[in-house]
């Protein structure tokens, strides 16, 4: 029995051998013989279309439907390495590389693929394109996308595009391409289609495009989309865009860009300027007041996110309020001027701007008419009132003084007044007797919403002091008018040396009340003429004289008023004088504390041109102590005397 399972085992182990031989001999053969399904993408083809979708998914949401005659690309071998040097086959054409350059020849070719589609090269190592002779070509569409390491094209010169119609995606995406030689060469009177062709060469600086000419160019939405290092474009007159329907995305993304000239451009058939300067964030100012909006029906996000525009004028733009127009202002944190048409309107624009928008009107953006006053939301909700004018947002006025090191004024402090953002850059200016010991900090900035003081300090300087002790200051006129600007009481004219003081005082006009005391009642003579003007209001009845409330009682009574303390009121320092005219005038002058005692009086001039030396401090004051011991020694005197004859008659 045994002896019979052991065939039987033996037969059984045969067979299962038998066909795991059959099996692994079938799998061995298939694995030899099998081929690639054409119909299914390569690795490198799926690669492809992921960057493109990234890249530029917004942009083809927007793009109009275009004809594409471009053939179906076959799969590239991206792992290949090509040799030292091999030839290979680019349409027609056969081209040479070597060494991380492609070279063509002269000749001609029709609709080649892309550089970077070539079977047998890796694409990721083409670091230069290099043209050795004429090349005539039918289309560039796409002929160099995607070559990402590329960073010099040679020979473009060589090109011969007179017949090209199609320059979409010609250079997109080639990441590391620094510059285009040759570029100004290039011919485009027939091209139709530029849509795509610089976009994504995030480390192009610089295009100039004098030889482009647009004549019959229908598409460049999204021409330069993404271009972040591109700081400047060189249009040609002839780039005139004038058959073109849509913008959108033109420059969105060109975030190196500081100026753009578009005057050229003509604008009158674009329906559609979707995000065109979307995240341009270096633009300070850009002048569209060439640009035809009439019939525009879609400006959603056009300026969005221009984060450093300061100006921006649309007084040519007729924006339909009814239009998709969102977020279109959104962004410009920096905008401090908005120049508006009669017919644009800017609501549903997401104007967020921080701060208070007021119109110029009819005068200038140093003196703002002002009469309306908005914050963004607010000024946006009005855009059927505030057409055709232009609204600023003033900063707030910077003061610059020069002071002593006791921080006396040394001259006349001046105001600056600008628009918040804008910069401003202030130097000391020279003053006889004095150097410059502190420039501040802020002596250079930008106008906010926030008062800013400057003050420049100086000290005496010790070289002058021996030559030039005292210094002759410039006058101070004293004025007086009415509420018209005329004078009713002779002007004042006050002289002294720089850093001395000065008061001015109010004076007693028949038929008038003081309305207005001027901030600079009281100050420093300095090297500048200043003016003190006191503002009077025409009364009804005459004031009594002796009337506490009239303004010459106020001023009396209270000294602090015309910035002498009690202490100080003296002979010496207040003059109460009676001119020819009747009209009494008031004068203070004292010296600063540092002076020399050896300096120059102060004088007085009137209009009539007489001129007083002030009298000597403490002249006065000895006269009288003597009169007031000459008066007592009397009395004691006469004391004595009647004593005396008392005791003689006793």
């Amino acid at each position: 029995m045994s002896q019979k399972k052991k065939p039987m085992r033996t037969k059984t182990a045969t067979m299962f051998f038998s066909v795991a031989t059959a099996i692994s001999s079938s799998l061995t053969v298939n694995s030899i013989t099998a081929k690639a399904d054409p119909s299914l993408p390569s690795p490198a083809q799926i690669k492809n279309k992921q960057i493109n979708n990234t890249n530029y998914a917004n942009s083809k949401l927007i793009s109009k439907e275009q004809p594409n005659p471009q053939k179906q690309l076959q799969p590239k071998i991206a792992e290949s390495t090509a040799p030292s040097a091999a030839n290979f086959k680019w349409g027609n054409l056969d081209i040479s590389y070597s060494n991380h350059v492609i070279t063509v020849p002269s000749g001609s070719v029709g609709q080649p693929d892309s550089l970077a589609h070539i079977t047998g090269i890796n694409s990721d190592d083409i670091q230069e394109v290099k043209f050795t002779g004429q090349l005539k070509i039918g289309s560039a569409s796409e002929m160099f996308k995607d070559l990402t390491n590329l960073t010099k094209i040679t020979g473009l010169e060589n090109l011969d595009t007179s017949a090209t119609s199609d320059m979409r995606y010609m250079f997109a995406n080639c990441q590391n391409l620094t510059s285009i030689a040759g570029i100004d060469n290039l011919q485009t009177t027939k091209v139709t289609n530029m849509s795509f062709m610089f976009a994504g060469c995030s480390k192009l600086a610089s295009l100039d495009l004098s030889s482009f000419n647009t004549a019959n160019t229908s598409y460049v939405e999204s021409m330069f989309q993404d271009c972040e290092n591109l700081q400047n474009i060189k249009f040609s007159p002839d780039f005139t865009i004038a058959k073109v329907d849509d913008i959108s995305h033109m420059f969105s993304g060109c975030s190196s860009l500081t100026a753009l000239d578009l005057s050229k451009f003509n604008t009158s058939q674009v329906k559609k300027m979707i995000w065109t300067f979307k995240d341009c964030s270096s633009l300070t100012k850009l002048d569209l007041s060439s640009f035809d909006t009439s019939n525009v029906i879609d400006m959603n996000g056009m300026f969005n996110n221009c984060s450093n525009l300061k100006e921006l004028d649309l007084r040519s733009f007729v924006i339909d309020p009814n239009i998709d127009k969102g977020y279109m202002l959104d962004g410009l944190a920096k905008l401090n001027t908005l120049k508006l048409g009669k017919s644009t309107y800017i609501n549903d624009t997401h104007l967020n701007t921080p701060g208070t928008w007021v119109n110029i009107g009819d005068r200038s953006e140093d003196e703002p008419q002002a009469n309306n006053k908005y914050l963004s939301e607010d000024l946006i909700a009005h855009a059927h009132n505030i057409l055709g004018d232009t609204y600023i947002r003033p900063g707030n006025p910077i003061t610059v003084s020069y002071l002593d090191t006791s921080k006396r004024s040394l001259a006349p402090d001046i105001s600056l007044k600008g628009k918040i953002g804008d910069a401003y850059k202030v130097t000391a200016k020279p003053i006889p007797g004095y150097i410059v010991k502190e420039v501040p900090d802020n002596s250079t900035g930008v106008f906010t919403d926030q008062p800013q003081n400057i003050e420049f300090i100086y000290s005496a300087d010790p070289e002058s002091n021996s030559t030039i002790t005292p210094i002759k200051a410039a006058d101070v006129t004293v004025y007086y008018q009415d509420e018209n600007g005329n004078q009713i009481a002779p002007e004042t004219v006050l002289q002294g040396n720089v850093g001395d003081g000065y008061t001015t005082g109010i004076v007693e006009i028949p038929d008038y009340t003081l309305k207005v005391r001027p901030e600079n009642a009281t100050g420093f003579f300095s090297t500048e003429q200043q003016s003190v003007t006191y503002i009077y209001a025409q009364n009804n009845a005459i004031p009594e004289e002796n009337d506490q409330n009239s303004p010459i009682n106020s001023s009396s009574n209270n000294p602090s008023q015309n910035g002498t303390s009690t202490s100080q009121t003296n002979e010496s320092q207040n003059k109460h004088r009676l001119n020819k005219n009747g009209v009494t005038e008031n004068y203070t002058i004292f010296k600063s504390s540092d002076s020399d005692s050896d300096s120059t009086n102060p004088t007085l001039i009137t209009n009539n041109g007489q001129e007083e030396e002030l009298p000597q401090t403490g002249t006065n004051e000895r006269s009288q102590i003597i009169v007031l011991l000459l008066g007592f020694l009397s009395v004691i005197c006469s004391l004595l005397a009647s004593c005396f004859s008392k005791k003689k008659k006793g």
